[in-house]
């Protein structure tokens, strides 16, 4: 293109029914009014470059790479969020086991504890019963002693 049009980058402006073209910048740009854009010649592409917010816009292929970008990464957080859902869930189970074991084990000392004041009880029973088969014992063998001498 360089062999037919000089210079090769060259952009025009409709104004009252005529063409006029437009002034390239030092750097070679243009600028569209239309676009709000700077149009800047790089190699076999045509670059677009906003001004408003001092960004380059992106060429197909790149777009497409940030897109893959973009995708992997919520990917990778989707992941993060599951592993954590599953951490999450792991612990609360993990929780509800070892609120099960202290609750078994709070029944069992209590189970333990009515045991034991059950045997208390029989034990303080037994010894009365005996205290008072002793004191009937006695009391015969003192009745048999006086009929006897």
């Amino acid at each position: 293109l360089d062999e037919y049009l000089r210079p090769s980058f060259q952009g025009y402006r409709l104004e009252q029914d005529r063409y006029v073209p437009l002034r390239p910048a030092e750097d070679g740009s243009l600028w569209s009014v239309v676009l709000g854009l700077e149009l800047h010649p790089r190699g076999e592409h045509l670059r677009l470059f906003d001004p408003e917010v001092q960004r380059w816009l992106l060429l197909p292929e790149e777009e497409q790479a940030e897109r893959r970008a973009a995708e992997t990464q919520a990917t990778v957080a989707q992941a993060r969020a599951t592993v954590a859902e599953a951490r999450m869930t792991n612990e609360s189970a993990a929780r509800r086991e070892a609120e099960a074991r202290a609750t078994v084990a709070e029944t069992r000392a209590t189970t333990a504890e009515t045991r034991a004041a059950a045997a208390e009880a029989h034990a303080a029973a037994e010894s009365e019963a005996r205290q008072a088969a002793e004191a009937e014992l006695a009391r015969l063998r003192a009745q048999l002693d006086e009929r006897g001498t």
